[in-house]
């Protein structure tokens, strides 16, 4: 009887240790998802413009722009020992992936360059600069980080911008068409250059970049119609396309197309093989 005894009094005891645990079990994931939308917060104040910013000096550039949320950075650096942002830009490997943070490497620290209004929302500008990038380099893809490093009582956090290699990895060619077509008909702090065509550009000088721009065509035949899916997208013509019985011919307009300027021609989804001859390009469309 005593030996029942217990058992039944350590059972009674046991049963409020396991609701309290069952509790605790049903609390901790609320808690845990709370935490993570908080930081999904957090880390949402840094937005990676699309792209890159494409430039042509003599040498092409390509900047990577950041837009990190002002009133959310001023709350953060507000009672922090010390607040940092750094910034990397760098070959992408698909290897390797994202560019990650690590304490004491080799990182441009940098200041905001600007601060603007966007849609009623304060931010401020940071980017980062790649200079020197010539021909060599069109279908180069590249990509670029930034980290917002804080410490308080010293521990650092470090906030990351997004990354997804679809949106920020980008090779040389698309961020100079990227730059290209991005164009509004009202001037704003990311579109302050006017255009021979009377928009917008975020690019100082346009026509400096379709030496890259001419390195690949991207079209489309169908029913003996032939559609330049750049132009599509915003791209002045830089070529003439001409079907007619089975054959596509691409030139230049009163000039031969020179040899080595054209990279790629890629037709219903197919990057084709082919040669320069008498100044045009002459493929067989099936």
């Amino acid at each position: 009887m005593m030996k029942r005894s217990y058992k039944r009094a350590a059972l009674l005891l046991l049963v409020p240790i396991l609701l309290a645990m069952t509790m605790l079990l049903r609390v901790l994931p609320n808690a845990a998802r709370k935490n993570a939308e908080q930081d999904e917060e957090i880390t949402g104040m840094i937005t990676a413009m699309p792209g890159a910013l494409v430039e042509n000096d003599g040498y092409l550039s390509m900047t990577f722009r950041f837009l990190v949320n002002s009133e959310q950075e001023t709350a953060l650096r507000t009672g922090a020992d010390r607040a940092r942002v750094f910034l990397t830009a760098e070959r992408y490997d698909e290897r390797a992936g994202a560019p990650t943070y690590e304490a004491g490497g080799d990182y441009a620290l940098t200041e905001a360059e600007d601060n603007f209004w966007l849609g009623g929302v304060s931010y401020n500008l940071y980017s980062i600069t790649l200079y020197g990038l010539g021909s060599a380099d069109y279908d180069t893809r590249y990509t670029a980080r930034l980290f917002f490093a804080v410490t308080k009582n010293g521990v650092e956090t470090v906030y990351s911008s997004p990354f997804a290699e679809k949106d920020n990895a980008v090779s040389l060619f698309d961020a100079a068409l990227m730059t290209y077509c991005d164009r509004t008909m009202l001037m704003n702090p990311t579109h302050p250059y006017e255009t021979m065509m009377g928009d917008y550009s975020p690019c100082r000088d346009l026509t400096a970049l379709e030496p890259c721009l001419a390195s690949r065509v991207l079209l489309e035949v169908k029913d003996g119609e032939v559609v330049d899916l750049y132009e599509r997208q915003g791209l002045y013509p830089i070529y003439t396309y001409h079907y007619f019985d089975g054959v596509l011919t691409i030139s230049l307009d009163g000039a031969d197309l020179p040899e080595g300027v054209l990279r790629h021609v890629v037709v219903n989804g197919t990057d084709r093989w082919f040669e320069v001859s008498d100044g045009k390009v002459r493929l067989g469309i099936e």
